[in-house]
């Protein structure tokens, strides 16, 4: 018998698969998801994204970005390519799924996040090319930084796996996560939303 988490899971990759093959969605559209319809999002559109990426400095070539696709005050769901590790974070309110697309790294999960800390965990925020994000209270609660909500500096007693292509992650609330080594690009779906009691 299948668990809930399974349920969600095959249900979140197959609501994936299905937006993957439809038209894509128009970028000027609001990221925000109609309650009364579905919201398809095509791997066109995903496509030109990378291929709109900003230029790195450093490399010449596309660099990390960050697109929210939809959302609504619950959930959100963002297009991610990281060329570079990011700095731990923790959301304390929602928890998420990370639909692995292309690439392979190294990612740091649980233990204990290290401060100083920062109440937004929108680590991604400096390479987001289009829509307004989710706010950060909706994200976490409104709680304050601390080592399992926010930003940090390091995380102790965590676990590193590699992550490629084809991967499906599960991250619970409150669990802090990082990428620590990006070999080739990531890209990948991040599915947030409300943990549950």
């Amino acid at each position: 018998m299948r668990t809930t988490l399974q349920t969600l899971l095959i249900s979140v990759v197959f609501s994936g698969a299905l937006a993957f093959t439809q038209t894509p969605a128009s970028p000027k559209t609001p990221p925000y998801t109609p309650l009364d319809q579905d919201t398809l999002i095509a791997a066109e559109h995903m496509q030109q994204l990378l291929k709109d990426a900003p230029i790195s400095k450093e490399t010449g070539k596309p660099g990390s970005l960050s697109s929210q696709l939809f959302g609504a005050s619950k959930f959100n769901t963002a297009f991610i390519r990281l060329n570079e590790p990011d700095k731990p974070h923790a959301h304390a309110g929602t928890s998420e799924v990370l639909l692995i697309q292309a690439g392979a790294g190294s990612l740091e999960t649980g233990g204990e996040m290290v401060g100083p800390f920062l109440a937004n965990s929108d680590v991604h925020t400096a390479f987001f090319v289009n829509g307004p994000r989710t706010t950060e209270a909706t994200q976490t609660g409104g709680e304050a930084g601390g080592p399992h909500n926010g930003a940090g500096t390091a995380i102790t007693g965590g676990r590193t796996q590699k992550v490629k292509a084809g991967d499906v992650l599960f991250i619970p609330a409150g669990v802090p996560h990082h990428w620590t080594a990006i070999e080739q690009p990531i890209v990948y779906l991040d599915v947030k939303f409300p943990r549950t009691e």
